[in-house]
Order: C-alpha cells, then sequence, then structure tokens
C-alpha cells in the first residue's frame, strides 16, 4: 500500500516537473530524498529556487505544497498550481 502511495506521489511530482519545464523553468524531480519533491528554479535567475513537495490532504486528495506546508493547490491542477510558481519565482524587474 505504501509503495502505491509512493508512486502516486512520484507520478504527481513528474508531471508538475513536466509542466514547469515546458514553462521555461529548471524543474528536476528529487524522488530518493525522504519526502520526494521538485527543486525548481527562475530561468532569468537561479537564485529564486525552491522545492515543491505533494502530499495528500484530509480529504484523500493530493496536493502541491512548499516546504513550510503552505498548500499551492491541488495535484488535479497541474496548469494552476504551475501559474503559481512561475509568479512565485519571476525575477523582479531591474533587481541586480
Amino acid at each position: 500500500m505504501e509503495q502505491d502511495r509512493r508512486g502516486e506521489q512520484l507520478a504527481h511530482l513528474r508531471h508538475l516537473a513536466e509542466e514547469l519545464t515546458a514553462l521555461g523553468l529548471s524543474a528536476t524531480l528529487r524522488p530518493a530524498r525522504r519526502v520526494p519533491a521538485v527543486e525548481v528554479a527562475s530561468a532569468g535567475d537561479p537564485r529564486l529556487k525552491e522545492r515543491v513537495l505533494c502530499q495528500p490532504g484530509d480529504d484523500g486528495d493530493w496536493y502541491f505544497s512548499w516546504p513550510w506546508h503552505q498548500v499551492i493547490g491541488p495535484a488535479s491542477d497541474v496548469p494552476g498550481v504551475a501559474a503559481r510558481i512561475v509568479t512565485v519565482l519571476r525575477p523582479v524587474e531591474g533587481q541586480p
């Protein structure tokens, strides 16, 4: 059962990494960690980077979140979650 859950978690993270890459960000799935994650960085400024996790919620659905446990959005809305991540990691114009 636990193996099925991890497989589902990795599938959601892989889908998100593919979507983020298609949007021009650097996104790498890190499946070997105790808590698998996607490491994502801005293409315009690689210093702007973060990890994204995927965990099941109390309702049984899967959710993407930041490492500090703030939910980004449901795994069923990968385009919406990716858009939020792009917004957060967007370089500010005119910043060094």
